[in-house]
């Protein structure tokens, strides 16, 4: 009997020390058999000071800190703002690029890594990045709906802010200097403009500084002042050009318009050496010349040569209805001379016979 119990204490006792796990390490082992884990539809849960950190599910998902992984492996810092969620680390010196995350398709080149993040920050990625986009098809494509009112925005804007419009890219420096691209916000704010405009704006209050420019080759080219005015650095070349400016030069046809004289024209010209209200050669080479107010000064000119032409026609008419009165009184005067040429020979003919 004593026989009997003894084998069923070391049966036990080896049985026992099957099923457990040396802190020591274990030998022997086979890993169909000696495994830590379920044998049934139970998770596998590890503790530490009995808290739950690791849950292994039934379908395999893993969740760390997390206790329902719908993912392989899902990470999750349930802390404060500011708490870590995931983070590798890494300073082997047998890693002089410090990469923490890389991946390599084949061998172990630079020309095989598809994606790599190091320790400094840098990142590489070897193919075209969606943000928004499953298929992205530059190197970086930033798209999506409307409905949130922007898709890119880089600035950290006051006043209404980066979400107060429906600007598609916002590119800010402080609250100064934007460029939005089809802005949909109307105000006092940070916008102005409506539903697809371009805007570029210096947001500055001052009238002296804060012009727009436009550089090439070291050099201002074009600028847009605040105060409006435009200035460019070489020609200008336009399908067309509008100019809106009022008054027109219509005045000149008004009957109460004194309508210089060519007399005193010619006298102005022979002693200044230009037209009349037209500045001067001198004057244009160091002033410049306004467009628009030079074109109605042209207009000006040219509605009063139209004026002097009309006057023109009309002498011309005069003179061309009295020659020809004179051209038909001459012929009038013509043909009489003429019967008294004719009554003269008679005459003497008529004298001769008698004697």
């Amino acid at each position: 009997m004593k026989t009997q119990l003894l084998s069923i204490a070391l049966l036990v006792s080896s049985f026992t020390i099957a099923q457990t796990w040396n802190t020591t390490g274990n030998s022997g082992t086979n890993s169909s058999n000696n495994f830590i884990g379920t044998t049934d539809s139970q998770s596998l849960i590890l503790k530490s000071n009995n808290t739950e950190g690791i849950q292994i599910k039934p379908n395999g998902n893993v969740g760390i800190n997390y206790s329902s992984p719908q993912s392989r492996l899902t990470i999750y810092e349930g802390g404060g703002i500011g708490s870590n969620h995931f983070e590798l680390r890494t300073n082997h010196l047998r890693n002089p690029d410090r990469y923490f995350m890389k991946n390599i398709i084949f061998g172990t080149g630079t020309e095989d890594v598809t994606f790599s993040l190091r320790q400094d920050g840098q990142m590489y990625v070897n193919g075209n990045v969606g943000i928004g986009s499953t298929n992205p098809q530059a190197k970086l494509e930033v798209a999506h709906e409307i409905t949130n009112d922007k898709n890119f925005v880089m600035a950290q804007f006051l006043g209404s802010g980066a979400s107060g419009g429906s600007n598609i890219v916002s590119i800010g420096f402080h609250n100064k200097a934007n460029l939005e691209i089809n802005s949909a916000y109307s105000s006092s704010g940070l916008r102005y403009g409506n539903f697809a405009d371009f805007n570029i704006e210096n947001d500055s209050d001052s009238p002296t500084y804060g012009a727009i420019n436009f550089i090439t080759n070291k050099k201002i080219q074009m600028a847009i002042r605040p105060n409006g005015n435009t200035s460019l650095q070489g020609k200008f070349e336009a399908k067309e050009v509008k100019v809106t400016l009022t008054p027109t030069a219509d005045f000149v046809f008004d009957e109460k318009y004194n309508l210089p004289t060519l007399e005193n024209i010619e006298k102005h010209i022979k002693e200044k050496k230009h037209l009349p209200e037209i500045a001067s050669a001198k004057v244009m080479e160091k002033e410049g010349v306004n467009v628009g107010e030079f074109q109605i000064k042209l207009l000006q000119k040219i509605e009063e040569l139209t004026l002097y032409s009309i006057d023109q026609n009309k002498q011309i008419k005069d003179q061309a209805a009295q020659l020809k009165q004179l051209q038909d009184e001459n012929k009038t005067l013509k043909a009489q001379s003429e019967r008294i040429e004719k009554l003269e020979q008679q005459v003497q003919k008529l004298l001769s016979t008698q004697k």
